[in-house]
């Protein structure tokens, strides 16, 4: 059995097609007066991956004025819902990660998140996906998240994004990491 590395070394986080803003909502400020992300409190407490416990975690954080990286988001972004078919899209792409034990954006296939996205028959007018690897819980995945530089944490809090659906695949002994996360974010045409 390959012995593993401690989850801190392990921890990587990607974030690809940085968000379009709306031509109703102006992109955030950078005033630097709002807490940061990270400092939200949410509750998306267990194991595994649950789609309502997820969705209200999400949707807590987008709620709550906050600054990302260097971006404020001083107003509240809408709700997102649970939406199966970016559930399908995100979890081939975490099986995907896990099968080919790989972690990109760019699937084993060459896909890119947008494709994969079409394949499930979603129509997607904007779109964004976060990846993770070695995080063990919701709760850690969305910190991770919410504490990245790559822009997650906006990716998270856009105002364009209306849907979401996530997937957690979990690693086997051959693969680099424990857990492969995918996280799609999108707003239907």
């Amino acid at each position: 059995m390959k012995p593993w590395v401690p989850a801190g070394l392990l921890l990587a986080l990607a974030a690809c097609n940085p968000p379009a803003w709306p031509e109703t909502s102006p992109p955030p400020t950078t005033s630097g007066s709002l807490p940061a992300c990270s400092a939200i409190a949410f509750n998306a407490a267990g194991t595994g991956l649950n789609s309502n416990t997820f969705t209200q975690a999400l949707n807590q954080i987008r709620a709550a004025p906050c600054r990302c990286a260097k971006e404020d988001f001083p107003s509240p972004s809408p709700p997102v819902t649970w939406n199966p078919l970016l559930e399908g899209a995100a979890q081939a792409h975490s099986q995907d990660m896990q099968q080919h034990n790989f972690f990109s954006h760019t699937g084993s296939d060459g896909s890119n998140p947008g494709q994969r996205i079409a394949r499930t028959g979603y129509s997607a007018a904007s779109w964004g996906e976060n990846i993770a690897a070695g995080y063990p819980d919701m709760n850690t995945v969305l910190r991770g998240w919410l504490e990245s530089k790559s822009g997650h944490c906006e990716a998270i809090k856009n105002p364009s994004f209306s849907e979401i659906g996530a997937a957690l695949v979990e690693g086997s002994s051959s693969n680099t990491y424990r857990t492969y996360w995918t996280l799609v974010l999108a707003r239907p045409r």
